[in-house]
């Protein structure tokens, strides 16, 4: 499960906006299970998740978090 994340999170790093269908062919990983990790990211505040556009990205904390280290 881990490397869902970092798969995801380095997708991500860029902070932009993100589609779900983009992540899903980038990543290779199931689009049931990307909706699920988002929703999940989007609960615990790192990331932001457009259900409506079904769009996401890093929130602006988290991306300076990752910046930093």
């Amino acid at each position: 499960m881990g490397s869902d994340v970092d798969t995801l999170f380095s997708l991500l790093k860029d902070g932009n906006w993100h589609t779900l269908k983009e992540v899903t062919q980038k990543s290779k990983i199931p689009h049931s299970r990307i909706d699920i990790w988002f929703r999940f990211l989007s609960d615990s505040s790192f990331v932001i998740f457009d259900e409506a556009q079904m769009k996401v990205k890093l929130s602006k904390t988290f991306l300076s978090f990752l910046e930093s280290t």
